[in-house]
């Protein structure tokens, strides 16, 4: 093993390797449980209807209010593009991976701000009104 390490490519496979794993214990450190996600979800409004689809009562949850399920037809263009608008401005200029997006995403995450799956854990946990079929 001794002289295995001697050697300057195994060396940097080493460091190479527990670089690496330090990125990912770092990345991955605070993520909340798969199990937990489930726990804070909205909880979907309920609509009774008689035969004719007249409405006969509507349960709400006690949190969160009225909530939608709508098929992406049913949403207009216009929402689409201002989704698409605030979340990517050159959503239509790249080929599917923005370089400078991810760029930007490394530097702000280097300086403590908030990381994807965060991102991603609280939208679903608190506050999604809509859900796209």
């Amino acid at each position: 093993m001794r002289t295995f390490l001697k050697s300057k490519p195994a060396r940097f496979l080493l460091f190479t390797f527990l670089l690496f794993t330090a990125f990912l214990a770092y990345l991955f450190y605070d993520l909340p449980s798969i199990n937990s996600l489930s726990e804070n979800l909205n909880q979907p409004s309920v609509k009774i209807t008689d035969r004719s689809g007249r409405l006969l009562y509507e349960i709400l949850p006690t949190e969160g209010g009225r909530n939608a399920s709508l098929a992406v037809e049913n949403i207009p263009q216009c929402m689409k593009d201002a989704t698409i608008a605030v979340e990517d401005k050159n959503f239509y200029q790249n080929s599917g991976v923005d370089v400078m997006g991810i760029i930007r995403a490394v530097w702000i995450n280097l300086r403590g701000g908030e990381t994807l799956f965060r991102r991603q854990y609280h939208h679903t946990a608190g506050g999604a009104h809509f859900v796209i079929k």
